[in-house]
């Protein structure tokens, strides 16, 4: 059975003004894909440490200590349940946050975060530890993603798609930098060249990642 918790993702969608955000069914279909692909489906209790510079990767989406995303989710269930399994690592988290403010950089280190694995795992199994995930999930990633489409004129849903997905791989700011190279060189998309200007986003992307490297080589 679903959990009731992804349709709240939906919901936290549908609140958003007009033209903003695709239709209520459109964004189901986007955050259960982004799930599929991720995760197979929303996994709120992994977490990892990979050898990339994101320090420790976790949740439905891999939500990373270095980019301070994870940070904002543990914000989140801490303005609801307070103390928590990350309370001793308040002042660490605090810290990435103050940095990430000064500095766009990445906080790779993760000194002052021992045990945080297994917080992450502990606290997943809480009601309002998913729900921040899930509004994580929404306001860092799926609403800047249909405003940055929206505001170059795409149309397509599949377009809207695209955005949504690399800004959950690449970030906000790595996908607008990409959105804005192939505008530069193309112009705005119209109905005409839509299709053919998602391709050259979608090569631009490739070349990005490959140079991060990335998986798609």
């Amino acid at each position: 059975m679903p959990d009731h918790r992804d349709a709240q993702a939906h919901q936290h969608v549908r609140d958003e003004p007009p033209g903003v955000s695709a239709a209520a069914c459109f964004a189901a279909m986007r955050t259960q894909f982004t799930a599929l692909i991720v995760a197979h489906r929303f996994q709120y209790d992994v977490c990892v440490q990979l050898d990339d510079g994101h320090g420790f990767s976790a949740g439905i989406i891999q939500f990373t200590t270095a980019t301070g995303s994870a940070g904002q989710v543990i914000g989140r269930y801490s303005a609801k349940q307070y103390p928590n399994e990350f309370t001793p690592m308040n002042a660490t988290l605090t810290a990435i946050a103050k940095q990430r403010q000064t500095d766009a950089g990445l906080v790779s280190s993760v000194a002052g975060l021992e045990g945080y694995c297994a917080a992450w795992i502990a606290a997943s199994a809480k009601p309002a530890f998913r729900d921040a995930q899930l509004a994580g999930l929404v306001d860092l990633y799926l609403v800047p993603s249909q405003r940055a489409a929206d505001r170059v004129g795409l149309k397509l849903a599949v377009s809207f798609g695209q955005v949504y997905d690399s800004t959950i791989q690449m970030g906000s700011m790595g996908t607008q930098e990409l959105l804005d190279q192939v505008t530069a060189r193309r112009g705005d998309p119209t109905p005409d060249t839509e299709v053919e200007w998602m391709s050259e986003f979608l090569d631009a992307r490739e070349r990005k990642l490959i140079a991060m490297g990335g998986a798609c080589e």
